[in-house]
């Protein structure tokens, strides 16, 4: 038994829509598909509330654009004619639920994080619906399934919930695996409830470890999720043209690779699967006989030990100056409280004695500045940023085992005529982060890619 998971994009129209429907009938397998909502409706979701919590003007055409998204897929991919009214029912139920929560937020001026996470769980809501019919509508048996109705149940977080996997497990096995004798199921990914039953969100883009989540409460064989892409690749292909697919990482190899760079994946999809060991195939869905990128428990260590070099732009470095701040547990716990509370994600700490460096995205250097000012007259003697920056990182295992190899990496940024910021290694045994200029970043790439891949 498998696990499908198909995000938006594969949902873009008729065509892509068409080529999940082919995926998923590939073979006879016992499978059940995990879905994201349809292409840019989740971003439709989160404007539109946010357009009705200023103004009550805008819901109505919000409500009409987001149905004729929905509409336009059925009435290019569903044929029978009762399947087509009973999906467009369950969508205009599911558009009449939102209409009320858009006025609902026009009315007090105000969205809470619980009315926020019920609104964006409707693009998921409705997708599900919409596949299942596509599906019926081809002859196989499929059976939409919304993530609070199965029981995926979570902490109590409304926009970054934790998982609750021994329940989870319990519910799946009960309501889900009984199913699969004569349908396909085809349930939600991005969201789930708590234990009141209240709507929670497992985090932006998070459908793929919703999938995970999926895998490891029903105990799958596989995880396939489904890309517009081969799989992961030695570099950007982007940036680096002879960058080649990597056929196999190890679960760590792959949690850093998304953490840092490739967006292939949401970097805690692996986490779920490491207990039962349960492999995961990134698929392309424009070349679906390819081979794709295994992702398994079982490390590989390649003879030039490095699997792929990758990056991530738009980074600042956040330094906070002050006697032996680094080594006071408090004082890291009160900067790391500040910017949860601002909603600041910290890429990474890199301290010394007196200098805790952050590393931040770009656009939140700034704001996360401001939020620690107030810590200043404590224990910090001085703030300032340095911009323009992009993080550099190679991966793979053995790279902390292998003698030389981080001189080899230096010595081709060297010989390019680069100068590294700042490295941060030794954190992870599979992967080394080091800072440069943004302006250097693809020649760093190329030079790191062309000598030790």
């Amino acid at each position: 038994m498998k696990v499908m998971k198909f995000g938006g994009a594969s949902f873009r129209d008729s065509d892509s829509t068409r080529s999940v429907l082919n995926a998923v009938r590939m073979d006879d397998e016992p499978k059940v598909v995990v879905l994201s909502a349809i292409h840019k409706i989740t971003d439709t979701l989160a404007q539109s509330l946010h357009d009705a919590r200023r103004n009550e003007t805008g819901v109505a055409s919000s409500i009409k654009r987001i149905r004729a998204r929905h509409q336009e897929l059925a009435d290019a991919c569903i044929e029978d004619t009762k399947v087509h009214e009973r999906v467009m029912a369950r969508i205009d139920q599911k558009v009449a639920e939102l209409e009320r929560l858009f006025y609902g937020a026009s009315y007090t001026g105000e969205v809470s994080p619980r009315t926020k996470a019920k609104v964006m769980s409707y693009g998921e809501r409705m997708s599900v619906h919409l596949f299942a019919g596509i599906l019926e509508s081809n002859s196989i048996p499929a059976e939409a399934l919304e993530s609070d109705d199965i029981g995926i149940v979570t902490s109590d977080d409304y926009e970054a919930a934790a998982p609750r996997f021994p329940i989870i497990r319990e519910n799946l096995q009960g309501n889900v695996l009984p199913l699969m004798e004569t349908a396909i199921p085809v349930v939600t990914g991005y969201f789930g409830c708590n234990e009141r039953g209240e709507t929670t969100l497992l985090g932006r883009n998070s459908s793929d470890y919703s999938a995970a989540v999926i895998a490891d409460g029903l105990e799958a064989d596989r995880l396939e999720v489904w890309k517009d892409v081969d799989g992961f690749m030695t570099a950007d292909p982007r940036m680096v043209a002879n960058a080649r697919l990597i056929p196999r990482l190890s679960y760590q190899e792959a949690a850093e690779l998304s953490y840092f760079g490739a967006k292939i994946l949401h970097p805690r999809t692996v986490s779920p699967l490491i207990r039962k060991r349960i492999p995961l195939f990134v698929k392309n869905l424009e070349n679906p006989s390819a081979s794709g990128t295994e992702i398994a428990a079982k490390p590989e260590v390649e003879k030039n030990v490095i699997k792929s070099v990758t990056y991530d732009r738009d980074i600042s470095i956040l330094k906070i100056r002050g006697t032996g701040v680094g080594y006071r547990p408090d004082v890291i716990v009160e900067i790391g409280q500040k910017l949860h509370e601002s909603g600041i994600e910290i890429y990474s700490f890199i301290t010394s004695q007196h200098c805790v460096n952050l590393l931040l995205k770009t656009g939140d250097v700034r704001k996360g500045q401001k939020a620690i000012d107030s810590l200043t007259e404590d224990f910090i003697d001085e703030l300032d940023h340095l911009d323009d920056l992009a993080v550099v990182g190679v991966v793979g295992e053995g790279l902390n085992e292998t003698p030389g190899l981080a001189a080899k990496v230096y010595s081709a940024v060297s010989d390019n005529e680069v100068n590294i910021e700042m490295i941060s290694s030794g954190a992870s045994e599979v992967a080394s982060y080091f800072l440069v200029k943004e302006r250097h970043l693809s020649s760093t790439v190329g030079a790191i890619h062309d000598c030790l891949t």
